[in-house]
């Protein structure tokens, strides 16, 4: 079930607005650490 929905967000990813990814990414994203040499982007719920 999660494989299908996953799979179905891929394909679809595109159909979003600007504001909707970016509302999407705010949601997933915990937070993002640049070391001056790496970018390391944290997912909530790692």
């Amino acid at each position: 079930m999660l494989s299908t929905a996953l799979s179905s967000f891929k394909d679809n990813f595109h159909t979003l607005t600007i504001e909707e990814k970016r509302t999407l990414i705010k949601l997933m994203v915990k937070k993002i650490v640049w070391d001056g040499k790496n970018l390391h982007i944290f997912i909530d719920g790692e």
